[in-house]
C-alpha cells in the first residue's frame, strides 16, 4: 500500500511529539517532520537536538529551518514577533510541501488550543461564523489538518509518559507575558468538566452558524467564479460583505493580517470608491477596483492614494 507523504510541524514539545508518533505509526502516512528554530530561547538548540535525535531513531525524514535576522526582517510588516513567527512557520511548511509534491500539512493543535482561541476571539468581539480552530482548513491549494482537537493536553502528556517518550518543555508557556499565556494559566485551574462546558458552548454556536457559513462559502465561490465582480459584492448587506472580504483576504497568497477594523475599512473604501484610489492592505499590497472587478495586487512602489 502506497503511503501518503505529509508535512508535520514539530517543535519538540509534547503536542507535536505525540502527533508525529501517532502519524509515524499509521500505515497510511509517510511523515516528513519540519522544525523551525527561531533562536529566541537559550534552550532552542537543545530543542532542535532532541528533535533530530527523535527523528533519527525512527528513520523519519526531517528538515530544520534556522531563522536568521534577514528572515525576521522579511516579515517586519506583521508587527509583533508571534505573528511573524507564525507566518514564517507556515511559509516554511508550504515550501517543504512543494518539494515533496504534497498539499497535506499536519499541525498539533489540541482541545485546549481550541478553547483558548475561541475565548480570545469572543473577547475581541469579533462577529464570527466559527469560533475556535477547524480540524481542516485550506490556504491556497494546501490543506491544514488538526487531528488532535478532540483531546486535551493532559491526555497527550499522560500518553507520552506511559510510553516513556521524551519531549521538550517550553518554560515561557507558563509565563504571563502574552495574552494567550495569561488565558492558558487561568484555564489550567479548571477541571475537565469545566473546560468541556466551555468547549460545548462554542460547538453549539458553530453548529448554529453552520448553515450560514455554508451559504457564505457558496456565495464566495460564485463571486470568485466571476472574478470578484464589484456589483455582485455590493448587492449584499454589511455582514455578508465582511465575510466575503474576510475569505478573500485569508485565501490570498500574501497572508494579509486581518482585523475587524481592516475589514470595515475595506468595505467603506469599496462603498465610496472614486477614481483610481487604492486601499493599502500591507506593505506593497493593495486592493483596487479595475474594470468592475475587485483586485488585490502587489506593487514594488506604493502608488495611488492607498491607506
Amino acid at each position: 500500500m502506497k503511503k501518503n507523504k505529509i508535512i508535520i510541524g514539530v517543535s519538540g514539545g509534547p503536542d507535536s511529539t505525540y502527533l508525529l508518533t501517532k502519524l509515524h505509526n499509521n500505515n497510511r502516512y509517510e511523515p516528513i517532520a519540519v522544525h523551525v528554530n527561531y533562536h529566541l530561547r537559550e534552550e532552542s538548540n537543545e530543542d532542535q537536538n532532541s528533535f533530530v535525535e527523535f527523528c533519527k531513531k525512527r528513520n523519519i525524514p526531517y528538515f530544520i529551518k534556522d531563522v536568521n535576522k534577514e528572515d525576521w526582517e522579511k516579515y517586519a510588516y506583521l508587527g509583533n514577533k508571534q505573528s511573524k513567527a507564525r507566518q514564517m512557520r507556515y511559509d516554511i511548511f508550504f515550501h517543504i510541501a512543494d518539494r515533496f509534491n504534497t498539499k497535506e500539512i499536519f499541525i498539533a493543535h489540541h482541545k485546549d488550543d481550541f478553547i483558548e482561541t475561541a475565548l480570545m476571539q469572543e473577547k475581541r468581539s469579533k462577529n464570527l461564523l466559527f469560533y475556535g480552530i477547524k480540524k481542516l482548513s485550506k490556504f491556497s491549494s494546501y490543506r491544514i489538518h488538526r487531528p488532535l482537537l478532540d483531546i486535551y493536553k493532559s491526555e497527550i502528556i499522560e500518553y507520552l509518559n506511559n510510553e516513556k517518550i521524551s519531549f521538550r518543555v517550553d518554560k515561557t508557556n507558563f509565563l504571563p507575558i502574552y495574552e494567550r499565556n495569561k488565558l492558558r494559566l487561568e484555564l489550567s485551574k479548571l477541571s475537565i468538566a469545566e473546560k468541556d462546558a466551555i468547549f460545548d458552548r462554542f460547538q453549539k454556536i458553530n453548529e448554529k452558524n453552520h448553515k450560514l457559513e455554508d451559504e457564505i462559502e457558496r456565495k464566495y465561490n460564485e463571486w470568485r467564479r466571476i472574478q470578484f465582480d464589484y456589483d455582485f459584492f455590493n448587492r449584499d448587506n454589511f455582514e455578508v460583505k465582511k465575510q466575503l472580504i474576510y475569505k478573500m483576504l485569508i485565501l490570498n497568497e500574501w497572508r494579509i493580517n486581518i482585523t475587524t477594523d481592516k475589514l470595515e475599512g475595506i468595505i467603506d473604501f469599496l462603498k465610496h470608491k472614486r477614481g483610481d484610489k487604492n486601499y493599502r492592505l500591507m506593505e506593497n499590497v493593495f486592493m483596487t477596483v479595475e474594470n468592475s472587478k475587485i483586485v488585490i495586487y502587489k506593487s514594488k512602489v506604493e502608488n495611488g492614494n492607498g491607506k
